[in-house]
Order: structure tokens, then C-alpha cells, then sequence
């Protein structure tokens, strides 16, 4: 069975070169579309025994791969083809009911820069995994301005996770187009007037 458009897509933005995202998007592929994550694995019975059960949601959009993996020529193309900046990232189950996640959630990466997230592909399907590394690789996170200039042209909201996360960045322009766009086009205009006047004076 020939793989969908969407699933083609989300292996281009990761692996595959610019003029094919463009093209699956022309042909139909959603600017939105999302990895199809599979999980097959052995569970308890209430009788004390075992069986198969199996899980398919939907994980990161097309767009946060883009990010993820620093493609800045893939985010251009999905933001200028209606990729949504706001699209939440809510996992849903089929079997509807409660889930106990044993985890922890995290806005930064490793001390070493690196992040683990889902195996690459359209289409991810574990089964039974046994050890936390048999679940994810590990991704080496580079941040990227003009990716960052890209998504705040987008609508991207800037929160102070983002200013924090900036203020540690050896780079201090991080900083400042964030705090720029924070602050909006009418307060920026008044704090450029005020260094022009000081400048002015300063030549005088």
C-alpha cells in the first residue's frame, strides 16, 4: 500500500530535501500534518493474565520537526503553505478512559544540548519495548534565529519560558528579538526615539 501524502510529508521535513515538502504539499499533504505514533504491547488481564493490546495517536506536527531538526528552508515552506504556529499537541487515546503517565515534562534540553524524542519516519511503531532507550534518539538541539524570526512573523507568542531560555544563550541577539517582539512595534518605536534624541544631544 503506497504511503499517504501526510506520512511522505512528515519524512521529507525530516530527512528529505526542500523541493519534495513543497511538492507533497502542492499534491494534497496537509501543512499540519502529524506523525502516526503506534504502541503494541503485552498487558495485564484482570483474570491474571496477558494480551496484545495496541495505541495509534498522533504526535509532533510537521512544523515542530522543521524546528526540531533546525530546517529553516522546511518552517518557511510550511508557514507560507498555512502551517498553524498554535496547533496544540494533545495526545488523545482511541480507547478513551484515564492514563497514568510515570514521567516528567521539560521546556530545555540535556545539560549536553541533546533532546530525546520520537524515531525518525512517518509512520513510528514500537512493540513491547523493554528499555527506555528503545523508545527515542536523541536529537542535538541548535537554535536557530531565523527560525526564531520566522515563527515570531508567524504569530508565535513569546512567554517568559522563551526569555528565560534566551537570557542563558551565549548569543545575545536571542534576547533581544525576543524582547523586541514582546514589546510590540509602538514600544520599540518610542525607546528608538528616545536613543535617537540621546544620540542627537550627545553630537551636539
Amino acid at each position: 500500500m503506497p504511503l499517504s501524502l501526510n506520512v511522505r510529508l512528515i519524512e521529507a521535513v525530516e530527512t528529505g530535501p526542500e523541493v519534495n515538502i513543497k511538492r507533497l504539499i502542492e499534491t494534497g499533504a496537509s501543512p499540519n500534518a502529524r506523525k502516526e505514533f503506534t504502541l503494541r504491547t503485552v498487558a495485564a488481564t484482570e483474570g491474571g493474565g496477558t494480551q496484545w493490546k495496541e495505541e495509534t495517536v498522533e504526535f509532533e506536527s510537521a512544523l515542530a520537526l522543521a524546528i526540531l531538526y533546525g530546517r529553516e528552508g522546511a518552517v518557511k515552506l510550511l508557514l507560507d503553505d498555512g502551517a498553524n504556529v498554535r496547533l496544540s499537541h494533545r495526545v488523545e487515546t482511541q480507547r478513551g478512559g484515564t492514563v497514568t503517565c510515570r514521567g516528567y515534562t521539560s521546556d530545555c534540553s540535556r545539560r549536553d544540548g541533546t533532546l530525546p524524542v520520537d524515531f525518525k519516519g512517518g509512520v513510528v511503531t514500537l512493540n513491547h519495548p523493554r528499555l527506555f532507550e528503545s523508545i527515542h534518539t536523541n536529537v542535538k538541539l541548535e537554535p536557530n534565529i531565523e527560525i526564531i524570526r520566522l515563527l515570531l512573523a508567524s504569530g508565535v507568542r513569546v512567554t517568559d519560558v522563551e526569555l528565560d531560555a534566551a537570557r542563558q544563550h551565549p548569543e545575545p541577539e536571542f534576547l533581544r528579538v525576543l524582547v523586541s517582539h514582546r514589546r510590540g512595534p509602538v514600544l520599540n518605536n518610542v525607546t528608538k526615539t528616545a536613543e535617537n534624541q540621546e544620540g542627537a544631544g550627545a553630537a551636539a
